[in-house]
């Protein structure tokens, strides 16, 4: 099935091949989670197409195109072979923006914490290096339980729940979903997004390790007015962060709301509003993913939508304003974005001038797929447009990078050949630190494992995660 622009409106293997790694929404058998340089976060609608969508007003760029592409040489390489929870605390701080009177917030007892010796199942993860970082899961076996925020001192096998303090509302969180933000290895930043739509959100801050945590005042915005709630949140650092809130589909369009931190977290500004075309407004219906790599620059991309051709929405201040960028046709096919449907994924924002994105497009006339490597490292000025292997993308700098599907594939020359390092029968989410050090969420129908690789990719090893004492 191909995507509809949400991830979740299509099949799990499917979402795991074809889009990129994220930032902030974190659901139980739909994952997806912050991994710098890139992040992202995914958010299931239903569509509801009351009249023509309308683009977005915004400035556009249009670059110029660069040499042809690059076929990529495979090259055969061997193939695997199967092979104490701290006491936490919240410093609640003063709200710095009163609630709209539609909002309430719901009193309860904490979440309480997991026991030593539990067994987890891990839903995302987000290394920072081979030792230390962060993950969302649950209890195994434990039917309904919450999602929680989890750390790793050992490279993941053992774990503490340092979930935030947030109190649950009498009914439960029910299907609350955790949207997340490492700024580094003893720092996250934590939003719950309650399905209802009528709960005030806090961002939820720690700095040393999940030991103590403070919410930020409440979020600014007509909130429930536009049925917005948080759908990703991206960090640079421990200051400087960024938080979308969207909601539903209507009359063919979802603006959405894009918020500021220059405080770590404490309070919020709204830099960027929903139906304001000075600012140009952003339509999250299609939206594939967020990634910023430092406090002026950031990519917002745009998947399968209503308008079928790849687009990019780049901000050079802070996500004030936004440019919409035109991306070019590959040279040999000027008139591909006539026959087919094509949408940009897996944003990787390597510097403030250079970047790579996967350009993935299914023609109208076949069953296909044809993948694009677009390459820029001018600001997007010009783009090299190379084939890509299919799968998920993801570079560690410029030249480094792989493809993730049920083959895995390196590159260390920026995507000009590709040499492949493994075939595996499941699907996953992957995370590298290193050129050699990786963890991935491995799911297989209704099963799913944490697998880790020390050499690259080439083989993997289950971990049986369990809360450490």
């Amino acid at each position: 099935m191909r995507p509809n622009g949400f991830p979740d409106r299509w099949h799990r293997s499917c979402w795991m091949r074809h889009n990129p790694r994220d930032v902030g929404h974190i659901r139980t058998r739909s994952i997806a989670m912050t991994t710098l340089p890139t992040s992202l976060v995914y958010i299931q609608f239903g569509v509801l197409f009351l009249a023509a969508c309308a683009r977005p007003t915004l400035t556009t760029v249009t670059p110029t195109e660069s040499a042809p592409p690059v076929e990529p040489t495979l090259t055969a390489e061997a193939l695997p072979s199967p092979s104490a929870t701290p006491q936490v605390t919240a410093t609640v701080g003063t709200p710095a923006t009163d609630p709209s009177p539609s909002a309430t917030i719901v009193p309860g007892a904490p979440i309480p914490r997991l026991s030593p010796g539990q067994a987890l199942e891990i839903l995302s993860i987000r290394m920072l290096d081979a030792s230390q970082g962060w993950a969302v899961g649950s209890a195994a076996g434990v039917t309904g339980d919450f999602q929680r925020l989890l750390r790793t001192e050992d490279g993941g096998r053992t774990w503490n729940d340092v979930t935030p303090p947030l109190a649950i509302p009498p009914e439960g969180l029910g299907d609350a979903e955790l949207r997340v933000a490492f700024p580094s290895a003893a720092s996250a930043r934590v939003v719950y997004s309650f399905s209802d739509r009528t709960q005030v959100s806090h961002v939820w801050r720690t700095d040393d390790a999940g030991l103590t945590w403070a919410p930020s005042g409440l979020l600014p915005g007509d909130t429930v007015r536009y049925y917005l709630v948080p759908m990703e949140i991206a960090f640079v650092d421990q200051l400087h962060g960024f938080l979308v809130l969207g909601g539903g589909v209507a009359l063919g369009s979802a603006p959405i709301n894009i918020l500021r931190t220059l405080d770590g977290g404490a309070s919020w500004e709204v830099v960027s509003e929903a139906y304001d075309s000075d600012t140009g407004s952003i339509d999250s219906s299609g939206r594939s993913g967020m990634v910023f790599v430092d406090a002026s620059t950031g990519w917002i991309t745009i998947g399968h939508s209503a308008w079928d051709r790849p687009q990019l929405n780049w901000t050079r201040d802070g996500a004030q304003t936004w440019e919409y960028v035109e991306l070019p046709p590959p040279p040999e096919d000027p008139e591909l974005y006539d026959r087919a449907s094509c949408g940009v994924y897996d944003p990787n924002l390597l510097s403030p001038t250079s970047g790579r994105l996967h350009v993935l497009c299914y023609p109208f006339n076949s069953d296909g797929e044809l993948n694009f490597l677009y390459s820029t490292d001018d600001g997007g000025a010009s783009w090299q447009i190379m084939p890509f292997p299919g799968g998920r993308m993801s570079f560690l700098n410029e030249d480094l990078g792989w493809s993730f599907g049920h083959d895995i594939l390196k590159t260390r020359d920026g995507g000009q050949t590709w040499a492949k390092l493994s075939t595996v029968t499941w699907d996953g989410e992957f995370n590298f630190v290193d050129e050699n050090h990786g963890w991935a969420v491995a799911t297989s129908g209704e099963e799913i494992a944490l697998v880790q690789t020390t050499d690259g990719g080439r083989t993997w090893t289950q971990i049986k995660p369990v809360v450490g004492p």
